[in-house]
């Protein structure tokens, strides 16, 4: 990419495995390709499976595409990065029994 008069990005990096875990080998890309399928490749398999239309897919292919969706969906994503930050603030609750509670 080539921007005659520069450029400026910004990136946002989310890690939810704890406090005492690090990021190793962390890697950026960026690109200027057109074509977002180039940037997203779906596995062949998973290609096969969009390739049938829906209404003729088996339940197990559309077992198969809600795994892919759950494995990748940013929706999802987001939702298990709450359940991690309410697990991780669950610690901080005292123990039924142990506190007075007000």
């Amino acid at each position: 990419m080539r921007f005659d008069s520069g450029a400026k990005l910004g990136f946002r990096f989310d890690s939810y495995h704890g406090n005492n875990h690090t990021v190793g080998r962390l890697r950026l890309s960026v690109t200027g390709e057109p074509d977002p399928s180039k940037l997203w490749p779906l596995p062949p398999q998973v290609a096969d499976l969009l390739a049938v239309p829906a209404t003729q897919r088996t339940p197990e292919q559309q077992r198969q595409l809600a795994a892919h969706y759950r494995a990748v969906s940013p929706a999802i994503r987001n939702l298990e990065r709450d359940i991690f930050r309410l697990n991780e603030r669950e610690t901080e609750l005292p123990m039924p029994g142990t506190a007075r509670w007000s």
